[in-house]
């Protein structure tokens, strides 16, 4: 019993730990693994978007024209191969020339210190940069030399880690400074704009605003380009200062897919080189070593000199964590073969003991069986018994309990039919009443009329016929006469009617004995007038008004329409409602 109990505490601890909620970023590390399962698919993409453009650039005739495909180009290898990027530079610093560009030629100077950056010729660049008079460019040149200048000293404070913490400070403080001139000129509509903004605001420790408006963009983004990789690394950078931790590792996962869709060779390293740092300290060493080889591959791709040294040195310690975590589990293996060949020699033993043991348990089975069978067949014929005399039993309870409703049903019945019987012979004794005293009101209207024919008053006879004096006087003592007895057969009327009211809109009459024209419409209602026509041409009044006045009863219900139409027809029924 206690092993038992031991083995389901057991099982039930394992479903718990399998129902945790794993981490919000594991299913973007699923998609960024599959993203790099793909990965030929991504450069194949970005290959066969160049081969376009170089073809298109193959059938250009005019310098126009090739130097706009250039720019193209350009922009295709700047991140993909920074030397097929350098060669469209130099191909139209000649074109801008020859077409007569000065501002151009100077522009695509610059660009030529960007491909030296990617690649690490960070010398180079600088010295490409400072020939350039920056005082002469124009306005709208301005932005992308102060970007330039900002990623070179940017650079410079991420590879010169050897140099001490004084130099790089140096390096970062001059980026910080054109980053502000590039702020200063940039359009705030480029997509450029928002990144540099986030950096600027997070260096100031002010982010709250930009964080959301990255976090805006970075939810909506395809994630393939390198633009959406940035935003998507600002955003973890502000994640991890404010402590969420979880949303850090997402942001970072979701900037790492978005390199690796857009194609990139160069920048993708960013992002994944940090994820494999991050996920090395958490012991996911499998997924940290295919990152950093990925970056790795990349980086000799693309022939950034400076970066290869540096991812070097995090891919070596991840390699030798990898492989002692390697040698671990193969001591372990070891380990785990020889306890359990020692529990197999154990269990072969225990094996041979429980058989002899279940031979003698199956011997004195036989016997306890034979025994319980003899017992077995006295209960059963005495539990058959028992069964009989309890069927019995219920179907004389059931037959009781089919007569007590059965008589229940009669009497309602028989107290349904007295009612009917009573408001039968009010009705036959009204109706009577009424038709006798319209009889003598027709008798003494022909005896007016004949009157004053006889005594040539024609024209009291037609003021007499064509007034409605009468007629509304016969009308309200038609509706009095109609009250009396509709509230005299049906007392509780307006009670009920009540009840279905919400407690704010209760019906008070100002004479008990009479009801108004609301009450009158659902009075004839719960007579089975559903018709409107009927009920208007009834009360001598439009169909309008008997629509208006149900539509304000309606407005007034606590329960469900539907509900009130089924239940109309049993108002002030003393019988329906007990």
């Amino acid at each position: 019993m206690n092993i038992r109990v031991l083995g389901m505490c057991a099982f039930i601890c394992l479903v718990l730990i399998g129902c945790r909620q794993a981490p919000r970023y594991e299913k973007e590390l699923e998609r960024l693994d599959e993203a790099l399962a793909r990965n030929e698919e991504w450069v194949t993409r970005k290959e066969h978007a160049i081969a376009q453009l170089r073809e298109k650039l193959a059938r250009a005739v005019q310098d126009e024209e090739r130097y706009w495909i250039n720019k193209d180009l350009y922009r295709e290898y700047l991140e993909f191969d920074a030397d097929s990027a350098g060669y469209y530079v130099e191909q139209n610093i000649d074109l801008a020339a020859r077409m007569g560009k000065p501002e151009d030629v100077q522009r695509w100077h610059i660009e030529r210190a960007m491909v030296l950056i990617q690649t690490g010729q960070l010398n180079e660049a600088e010295h490409v940069l400072r020939s350039i008079d920056k005082k002469a460019l124009p306005k709208r040149i301005l932005p992308y030399y102060y970007a330039r200048t900002m990623s070179l000293n940017h650079a410079y404070s991420i590879y010169i880690e050897d140099m001490g913490t004084e130099e790089r400070s140096r390096y970062f403080n001059r980026a910080l400074v054109y980053r502000d001139s590039v702020l200063l000129y940039m359009d705030p509509n480029d997509p450029q704009f928002l990144n540099i903004k986030a950096w600027d605001s997070f260096d100031a420790h002010d982010y709250a605003d930009i964080k959301q408006l990255l976090r805006e963009r970075v939810d909506h983004s395809p994630l393939n380009t390198s633009e959406d990789a940035i935003s998507a690394y600002n955003l973890s950078a502000m994640c991890r200062e404010d402590g969420e931790q979880e949303d850090y590792i997402y942001y970072l996962v979701r900037s790492s897919i978005a390199y690796v869709q857009s194609g990139s060779r160069n920048y993708a390293s960013e992002s994944i080189q940090e994820l494999s740092e991050v996920l090395l300290l958490r012991g996911d060493l499998s997924r940290a070593y295919t990152y950093i080889n990925y970056c790795s591959s990349n980086i000799y791709s693309f022939k950034n000199r400076a970066y290869i040294v540096r991812i070097a040195r995090l891919q070596e310690d991840i390699r030798k964590q990898y492989l002692a975590r390697e040698q671990r589990h193969e001591v372990l293996i070891n380990g785990s073969l020889s306890a359990i060949s020692v529990l197999l020699i154990g269990l072969l033993g225990a094996f041979f003991y429980i058989y002899r043991q279940v031979r003698k348990l199956r011997l004195r089975g036989r016997q306890l069986k034979e025994a319980n069978a003899a017992l077995q067949t006295s209960l059963v014929e005495k539990e058959q018994l028992h069964a009989e005399q309890r069927r019995m039993n219920e179907e004389l309870q059931q037959s009781n309990r089919e007569q007590a409703t059965l008589n229940e049903r009669l009497s309602r019945t028989n107290a349904l039919l007295q009612q009917a019987n009573v408001v039968k012979e009010e009705y036959i004794g009204y109706a009577f009443s009424i038709c006798a005293d319209y009889m003598n009101k027709l008798d003494e209207f022909r005896k007016t009329v004949s009157r004053k024919l006889k005594t040539g008053q024609l024209k009291d006879l037609d003021h007499f016929l064509t007034s409605d004096t009468m007629m509304q006087g016969e009308l309200k003592g038609f509706y009095r006469t109609f009250d009396e007895v509709f509230l005299f057969l049906f007392p509780t009327f307006v009670a009920d009617l009540n009840a279905l009211l919400l407690p704010d809109k209760q019906i008070e009459l100002k004479d008990e004995a009479h009801l108004n024209t609301d009450l009158r419409i659902v009075a004839l209602m719960s007579l089975g007038f559903t018709d409107a026509n009927k009920i208007a041409e009834f009360l001598h009044c439009s169909t309008q008004s008997v629509y208006n006045s149900r539509r304000l009863m309606y407005g007034r219900l606590a329960i469900p329409l539907k509900e009130f139409k089924e239940r109309v027809t049993r108002l002030g029924r003393v019988g329906e409602r007990k």
